[in-house]
């Protein structure tokens, strides 16, 4: 798997892998801010892990400075599609400012769910 990947002239976002320091798994380590181009990049790196044979997923988050919309979105989807797929799914060093973005788009995307849809009359 590889070690550091970087994406992005602007806006840096780098994911760095550990699987010594989990016995029964890897730890991601993200740093900088996930946005779009970051999320296509964390799409893309997760295809290795998914190769791993380990059943437990750790995202660091403590280095990641900022996250947008894409960004959560894509992250709270790998971690829900992580769950489904048996794997423990952990974060650790999440930030007060990337916690509210995630938790407003978890919620915003549970507030569309449950919202009726009518659809047009006729």
């Amino acid at each position: 798997m590889p070690d550091d990947r970087a994406c992005g002239p602007q806006r840096q976002f780098l994911i760095g892998s550990d699987a010594a320091s989990l016995r029964d798994g890897v730890r991601l380590r993200l740093a900088g801010v996930l946005g779009r181009e970051g999320a296509e990049l964390l799409q893309a790196y997760m295809a290795h892990v998914n190769t791993v044979t380990v059943s437990r997923v750790c995202f660091d988050l403590s280095a990641l400075e900022a996250i947008d919309d894409v960004g959560a979105q894509c992250l709270i989807a790998m971690c829900s599609a992580l769950r489904r797929a048996g794997f423990q799914v952990d974060i650790h060093g999440l930030r007060v400012e990337v916690g509210a973005m995630l938790v407003r788009r978890k919620l915003d995307h549970r507030s569309r769910l449950a919202e009726p849809n009518y659809g047009a009359a006729d």
